[in-house]
């Protein structure tokens, strides 16, 4: 194993990663210019670490009490009963995912109008994803999932997908938490019409042992260690010259916004 690869490795923890990646959603720029150097910076100094403790899974604080969601019309949520899925690989993106369950009882992290009042693009979207964080923990990423809209949903798992990819590519996304939802990520970003991305990802998700990645993370990283890595690598180029022009992906979310803002906001 290279250096680089042990420095990649030990950097690959949720906490890090997610906490500079809401970083440079607010500071603005590239996330590589914020993150990428910092970031590397930190896992060279962490080389000696090991790589099993970096890829434990993250620890869920027990769920807190919360008001009572309640639709447009004001009328409670009933409260969803079903045991959370439990797939044992990412779904086929044909199949039924996360994103289509009923929403559970859990709080309203709708965006108030008058704060979305005159954002647009990143600035709108890193809003409304900020809001989406706010709610208190769940007791699993499922469930946190199942208490958000539809349209918060697909929010949720295209910016997970762009902040994880645009800081180490398709590997450090399917490697931490964030590839649990691959097969929701490309049904999300079809549906905001950003079909050449979600090409790239379903090509990323065939690599894997049998066309899919195990949904469990731990089983997901064995089985990353077989996967192409010049192919997916040949992805993450793709990605890229994809990603050149601005905003693409967080216009297409805002067109998205708005053509169901009743999911995203609240009077």
């Amino acid at each position: 194993m290279t250096q680089l690869q042990a420095a990649r490795d030990c950097f690959k923890t949720p906490e890090i990663v997610r906490a500079a990646w809401r970083g440079k959603r607010r500071f603005g720029g590239r996330f590589t210019t914020l993150c990428g150097g910092v970031g590397l910076a930190l896992a060279v100094l962490m080389i000696g670490c090991n790589r099993q403790d970096s890829s434990q899974e993250e620890t869920v604080p027990p769920a807190e009490a919360s008001e009572t969601p309640r639709t447009e019309s004001g009328a409670p949520l009933a409260k969803h009963t079903d045991a959370p899925a439990n797939a044992k690989s990412v779904q086929s993106a044909g199949s039924s995912t996360m994103l289509d369950l009923p929403q559970s009882e859990g709080p309203d992290v709708r965006l108030p109008r008058s704060q979305a009042k005159g954002l647009h693009g990143t600035d709108l979207v890193i809003k409304i994803h900020d809001c989406i964080l706010s709610a208190p923990p769940a007791g699993d990423d499922d469930e946190y999932l199942r208490r958000l809209t539809r349209g918060q949903r697909v929010l949720a798992v295209v910016e997970d997908f762009e902040g994880e990819v645009n800081n180490g590519g398709l590997d450090q996304y399917f490697f931490n938490s964030s590839g649990d939802y691959a097969a929701e990520a490309v049904v999300a970003l079809h549906e905001i019409k950003m079909d050449h991305f979600a090409e790239i990802l379903a090509e990323a998700i065939a690599l894997f042992p049998g066309g899919a990645p195990p949904r469990e993370r731990q089983a997901r990283q064995a089985a990353l260690e077989k996967v192409d890595q010049p192919r997916l690598q040949a992805l993450d180029s793709r990605f890229f010259d994809a990603y050149r022009k601005d905003e693409e992906i967080a216009l297409a979310l805002e067109q998205y916004i708005n053509t169901r803002q009743g999911e995203f906001l609240r009077d």
